[in-house]
């Protein structure tokens, strides 16, 4: 499976985290969440189970971006290659 997880500190009711995977043959999971409630630590994580035949090799960027009333708090990415 392909997971990506963040990890967040003192969310606020209304904020908004989106968890975004991409392949090398576009976006494989784009969600977006509203949070619910303001809290000190929180986790939430996304995944996409393993196709039949394994991940198309090539370049995956997953990127998690916290946001609040339409502005960008923080944002990490990171990347990794499948090789064939």
């Amino acid at each position: 499976a392909l997971i990506l997880w963040a990890e967040l500190y003192g969310s606020r009711k209304g904020d908004n985290l989106t968890l975004t995977i991409t392949g090398p043959t576009g976006p494989l999971i784009t969600e977006n969440i509203q949070l619910d409630k303001p809290q000190a630590r929180l986790f939430r994580a996304v995944g996409k189970r393993l196709p039949p035949g394994n991940w198309p090799p090539g370049h995956y960027i997953a990127t998690a971006t916290h946001s609040r009333d339409g502005v960008e708090l923080d944002q990490q990415t990171l990347s990794v290659d499948i090789l064939p």
